[in-house]
Order: C-alpha cells, then structure tokens, then sequence
C-alpha cells in the first residue's frame, strides 16, 4: 500500500493521499514523519485532526489533542479527556457512543474509578466484559483498579 500511495502523490499532490501515507508512517513507528503528513494535509477532513489527536495524546499533550478532537463523539475524545482528568465529560462522550465495543464501556469503569463512582464502574466492568471476557484479564492487573482488587465483588467479576 504504501509504495501505490508514494506513486499517487509523486502524480499529484494531495491532502488525502499524505494522509493515508501518514498512518503507514504512524504504524511504522516513525511519528515525526507521520506528524509531518498529517500537518501538510490539514483540510483534508476530520481524519486528519484524528490522526493528528493520536500523536498529541502519545506525546502527552492532552490539551492539543483535545483541540484536534474538539468535540468529536470517539474513543480517542473521551480518553483525552479522561487523561485530563474530565471524567464527567468523558463518560458522556462515552454513553453517546453507538454500539460501544468492549473497550468503550472499560474506559467508562476507569473513568468512574478515578471519580469515585464504584457503582458506574462495576456496571461498567460488567458490560465490558460481557462485550469482550478477555479484558476481565486486564482488569485483575490494572492499576486503576488496584483498590478494587480484594473487593469481592472485583474478584466475582473478574473470574
């Protein structure tokens, strides 16, 4: 794929096409360059500022990548938000996500973890696991369950 997306460019520059170049880039580890495309193809669509928000939040600036991501319904907006400490936020851009995968409703248990809601994050665990029973291995070693952890009810779901 990207030998036919170094041809397409070399023919014709093109936002779309730095972009897509930009992902290779991002998956061969290589995020300088991949900042690089994503940065030259801005005005190409809301993927670009997507893209864009994944290498903010990987250099840990949360604030730009919240920019990028404005108000965008996605996993990524809500992490950010969670990362900046938002979680009431977070969680509502998290509940208007349609068919949330597994993934969506753990990073909501992390999120009401961190805020103290014990109740929304067992529910949260729960739906988690129903979605995907292999993050019930994550969650008996993740540190944002740690005071969890010799809860009994945190041991029963996890099992």
């Amino acid at each position: 794929a990207k030998d036919a997306f170094q041809k397409a460019q070399a023919l014709k520059d093109h936002n779309i096409v730095k972009n897509n170049l930009g992902v290779i880039a991002m998956h061969e580890k290589d995020m300088v360059k991949a900042q690089e495309l994503y940065t030259s193809a801005l005005g190409a669509g809301d993927e670009v500022n997507y893209n864009l928000g994944i290498i903010k939040i990987l250099e840990g600036d949360y604030e730009a990548a919240q920019n990028y991501y404005g108000g965008t319904i996605s996993f990524n907006s809500a992490l950010v938000k969670v990362l900046q400490a938002n979680y009431t936020t977070a969680m509502e851009v998290l509940k208007k996500i349609e068919d949330g995968e597994g993934k969506v409703f753990y990073l909501m248990a992390i999120a009401a973890a961190r805020d103290g809601d014990s109740e929304l994050m067992y529910n949260s665990l729960r739906t988690a696991f129903a979605k995907d029973p292999s993050l019930k291995g994550h969650a008996k070693m993740d540190v944002e369950f740690f005071q969890y952890f010799e809860e009994d009810l945190f041991k029963e779901i996890t099992q």
